[in-house]
């Protein structure tokens, strides 16, 4: 016999009655059996004449990574408690330091990946910047057009990553009973995404 091993499938287990010519380990892997010319006794797939097979599988160790998972877990919602402290003590001063800034900013993306991979945290995580919601809103109703642009200022105490900017905007007037939609592309060093709201936009809220 030639024996062709198969990949992994579902469905019965057979022995070779009725002439079928697999088996299937306990693995799930399948084992095919053909009829080979240099039988001289007769044998073959349809007479069911499938020899006994042993085998054995090794299995690989499996490392339980669930408790460090875990703790890995609990230190970021930790820190990220500790930095919603810290980002309220300096929204009621009024006064961010632009290293705060950019900090913020590279971690809200982290923050909304998080999430969305662990949704079991999701709640805690919502409850840890819950506080901060009502002082951001107020810093946003009260800010200036002028003062967007410190985001983006050279002189930051920390170096800022590369970032690029694209600007859309829909035609006016608003057409009725119409969608007007964007397609656009990055490439593959742009990891996080910031929507902006122009001071200009009459749908922009202080919310946003």
């Amino acid at each position: 016999y030639a024996i062709k091993i198969w990949t992994p499938e579902n469905g019965k287990t057979y022995c070779g009655e009725g002439g079928v010519n697999y088996i299937r380990l306990n693995n799930g892997a399948r084992v095919t059996f053909s009829s080979c010319p240099l039988s001289e006794n007769g044998t073959s797939l349809q007479r069911g004449q499938i020899p006994f097979f042993l085998y054995s599988i090794v299995e690989t160790e499996k490392v339980d990574t669930s408790q460090t998972k875990d703790e890995v877990h609990k230190s970021f919602v930790l820190l990220l408690r500790l930095l919603s402290n810290k980002i309220g003590a300096f929204l009621v001063n009024g006064l961010i330091p632009q290293c705060a800034r950019s900090l913020i900013s590279r971690i809200a993306g982290h923050v909304m990946v998080f999430m969305e991979l662990h949704p079991m945290k999701a709640m805690e995580i919502a409850c840890v910047l819950e506080q901060l919601i009502p002082m951001v809103s107020n810093v946003n109703a009260t800010v200036k057009a002028s003062t967007i642009s410190e985001s983006f200022d050279h002189n930051s105490e920390i170096c800022e990553a590369k970032t690029t900017q694209i600007v859309v905007e829909c035609p006016h007037p608003y057409k009725t009973n119409n969608v007007y939609s964007v397609v656009v592309g990055f490439d593959d060093s742009v990891h996080f995404l910031c929507l902006q709201f122009s001071p200009s936009c009459e749908t922009a809220q202080a919310d946003d």
